[in-house]
């Protein structure tokens, strides 16, 4: 299996403004003051300042339905936002948020560029993004962001044809680096310790509801291929499935269930569920041990697998 090495993403948290932080704020909340005055159209630069921090293009038109903004401390407050496709990346659906809030975050050196602070809305979920962009790079990053499941699902719905439900709260960490509407790069870490498999169908296979309580999803990427470090559902002791994953994705980004995979799995099914996965245990028993443990290799695309053994 070759091996995938993905550039680290940064932003620069250590950043210096030239004239002290306390006077650009008072100067960038003195722009905004005389803004007021002169009855500049706050909708056109609102639009241009949004645009540019999700680096949409020229034809990407946001709208939303509110605003307030804070003079001191600069900040825009957005409601009902909407963010036509292919604003953040080629193969992106429309994506609704209840709010949106921008913020001044400092100027970034890599890539050289101003760093807005997101603070975005999504059903019941509130959580904050890191952007920075200039004409050729364009970063996201999430730092230990508490976001509950079913939000992050159809977030990853709306930017990769992501189809899959999860249930229960989340720590997610994430730097990602576009260019040209493309993803170029990431380093994703997703940890979960009250998580909930919902019923539904996996690769061919019917998923009964299940509480699995751990979930732990590390991966990184470069441009279409991604290294899965560590795909873990369940707890090995006392979950009713224990699956642990590891390999390489070659990702499809415009309908993700067509990439194709090279993946180890190890997978246990307690004796709670396991009538519910008798047809897996006829398909897959030539890979059983005599722990009751399957261990086998998975290839071909994520929505047709073949599997094979170790």
């Amino acid at each position: 299996m070759k091996e995938v090495r993905a550039h680290n993403i940064t932003i620069d948290s250590d950043y210096k403004w030239p004239f002290g932080g306390f006077k650009f704020l008072l100067f960038l909340s003195f722009l905004f003051s005389l803004a007021i005055v002169l009855s500049l159209p706050f909708k056109k630069i609102s639009d241009h300042v949004l645009a540019s921090t999700l680096h949409s293009s020229a034809k990407c038109n946001l709208s939303y339905n509110d605003y307030n903004f804070s003079v001191f401390l600069p900040k825009i407050n957005f409601d009902k936002v909407s963010v036509p496709a292919g604003c953040v990346s080629k193969n992106q659906q429309t994506l609704p948020l209840e709010k949106l809030s921008l913020g001044f975050g400092g100027i970034n050196f890599s890539p050289l560029g101003v760093v807005a602070n997101l603070g975005l809305k999504m059903n019941t979920t509130e959580f904050t993004v890191k952007a920075s962009s200039n004409s050729k790079d364009h970063v996201i990053k999430i730092d230990d962001q508490k976001i509950d499941l079913p939000t992050l699902t159809v977030l990853l719905k709306k930017l990769a044809d992501f189809d899959l439900s999860l249930e229960g709260m989340a720590k997610v960490n994430l730097d990602a680096q576009i260019k040209k509407n493309k993803l170029k790069a990431f380093n994703l870490d997703i940890e979960s310790k009250n998580f909930l498999l919902p019923q539904q169908s996996i690769m061919g296979f019917a998923i009964p509801d299940m509480d699995l309580q751990r979930l732990k999803v590390k991966a990184q990427g470069k441009d279409s291929k991604i290294l899965v470090e560590e795909l873990n559902l369940g707890d090995d002791d006392s979950s009713p499935l224990y699956l642990m994953a590891k390999g390489e994705i070659l990702a499809n980004y415009s309908s993700f269930s067509n990439s194709n995979m090279d993946l180890e799995l190890d997978l246990f099914i307690g004796e709670e569920v396991k009538d519910e996965f008798a047809m897996a245990d006829m398909l897959l028993g030539q890979f059983k041990n005599s722990k009751g443990e399957y261990k086998l290799k998975l290839d071909g695309r994520l929505s047709s697998p073949k599997t094979s053994k170790r």
